[in-house]
């Protein structure tokens, strides 16, 4: 692999257009395409030295690598011909200079025009330092310059804090068996977990067959606990002659899996249309709006707010600075909590399947009926807390932050504060804690009778004898006290 120069960029090529992929899909981008990958979807490494030592492709051309024509892969990377050979080792002045030619200069300094960073594969080593060094020189000359950063990866190297803490969204494309690459070329644990530690990523995958989506669910999505709602899955197309037909396949794919499959464009439709609705409701009409902090709270009961949801909200927002619409908006965190989880058994199905690293396929009507389970189910007792509207809070964000993603998550981290230091504890989560851990550090908070009522409840909605069902219901129960002892004594 050749020695990239950190003190400059390597650029394949850089254009103005449309994201037509993933979660930013429709959104004005600028890419910039960094050469060198440390991968070759559908050839050999010896047949892409050869179409690097030869040139012979035109830029953009579209071909069968060795592995792909001998079945080995179901499809070949398409911008081979731009990363193999084509790039240019370039000062950091060109981009902007290039970008104030195109009268686009502006847009992409305050982020109405997200700046991509994409190959080749642009984690590696030097493209990370020349990057980091590219946001150093251009801040230096805009200390209020607030781009939107995406970066797109194929998952196999770690990302680095300078440039990690910069980024505002991940694009991630791990790669399958159907791109030829071997697992121990293709599945980096450290590189995986690394991205999955961002507020705003997404998984990327292509899907030729059903057996594709199987491996997807073995390989990223038990064993790294990868949320449905971070995962995309496009059609592996050998030409536009089979668009529809292979498109069709993903969207059925999607609705059996229970992955996002929504054509990248309806889903930024609908996510624009249901903030505005919303906008709607708070601004206009004055009434109030109900919103979970993230998806799936109540499989664990661990309350942490989902930067995405924040995000959402804001394209609600006609004002340049979204801070000053979430005070518009008035965010009043409101903890809940009850004592007994009517649903706790119904969750342990897909607990177990996860623990045994299987794909979990919900039933019909599955989610209906745990939701009118959860809605009529005995909870015994249950508190509510409303706090207070979150105003200084942001004010005081804003006077820390100039970085529009790092205003959101501190945002996010101050709504969790307020619902865990107000979230109240009963004598089942103490219980819990207890029996988890099997010690005796709450028993001043319940009874000897409340414990025994427990341990039946245990006994008689879970098979006691398997382990680790056992853990995954007590853990429901006593996840919130070890989250309120992060703040002070839980008890």
């Amino acid at each position: 692999m050749s020695k990239i120069d950190p003190n400059k960029l390597l650029i394949s090529s850089d254009f103005y257009t449309v994201q037509g992929e993933g979660i930013s899909s429709g959104v004005p981008s600028y890419f910039v395409r960094l050469g060198i990958c440390n991968l070759t979807c559908g050839m050999s490494r010896a047949f892409a030295n050869m179409l690097a030592k030869e040139q012979k492709l035109e830029d953009g051309e579209i071909f069968e690598g060795d592995l792909h024509k001998e079945g080995k892969a179901t499809w070949t990377c398409d911008s081979t011909s731009q990363w193999a050979w084509r790039g240019e080792d370039k000062e950091f002045q060109y981009l902007i200079d290039r970008w104030k030619e195109q009268g686009i200069y502006e847009d992409i300094k305050n982020g109405t025009i997200h700046l991509i960073w994409t190959g080749g594969e642009p984690t590696i080593k030097g493209h990370q330092e020349a990057i980091v060094n590219f946001f150093n020189y251009w801040y230096k000359q805009e200390n209020r310059a607030y781009p939107y950063h995406e970066i797109e990866t194929n998952g196999t190297v770690v990302i680095e804090d300078e440039l990690f803490n910069n980024l505002d969204q991940i694009n991630c494309s791990p790669k399958l068996t159907n791109s030829g690459m071997t697992e121990k070329q293709r599945i980096k644990p450290e590189a995986i977990k690394r991205i999955m530690e961002h507020s705003n990523y997404q998984f990327k995958f292509v899907i030729s067959n059903e057996e594709d989506v199987k491996e997807l669910f073995r390989d990223f999505v038990v064993p790294f606990s990868i949320p449905l709602t971070k995962v995309v899955c496009m059609p592996g197309l050998d030409d536009a002659a089979n668009f529809e037909e292979r498109t069709q396949f993903c969207l059925e794919m999607a609705k059996k899996y229970k992955f996002r499959g929504l054509p990248p464009r309806e889903l930024l439709e609908s996510s624009k249309l249901m903030s505005e609705y919303i906008a709607q409701l708070l601004l206009r009409e004055n009434r109030s709006v109900w919103i979970a902090q993230r998806e799936g709270r109540t499989k664990d009961g661990n309350d942490a707010t989902h930067s995405g949801v924040l995000k959402m909200l804001a394209m609600g927002s006609d004002e340049k600075n979204i801070m000053n619409y979430f005070k518009r908006i008035k965010i009043v965190p409101v903890s809940i909590s009850y004592e007994y989880d009517p649903t706790d058994a119904l969750k342990m199905p897909q607990l177990m399947a996860e623990a045994k690293e299987e794909i979990y396929i919900k039933e019909k009507n599955e989610d209906f009926i745990t939701l009118l389970s959860g809605i009529i189910g005995q909870k015994k007792r249950i508190h509510l807390h409303v706090g207070k509207v979150l105003d200084e809070e942001i004010d005081q964000i804003c006077a820390e932050n100039d970085n529009t993603n790092k205003q959101i998550q501190a945002l996010a981290q101050v709504i969790d504060d307020a619902i865990l230091q107000t979230y109240k504890l009963w004598p089942t989560n103490y219980i819990a804690y207890d029996l988890l851990f099997k010690t005796d550090q709450f028993k001043a908070f319940y009874t000897e009778n409340e414990k025994s009522l427990f341990e039946r409840r245990l006994e008689m909605r879970i098979d006691e004898t398997n382990p680790q069902m056992v853990e995954g219901f007590l853990a429901m129960y006593a996840n919130p006290v070890v989250n309120k002892m992060k703040y002070e004594n839980a008890g």
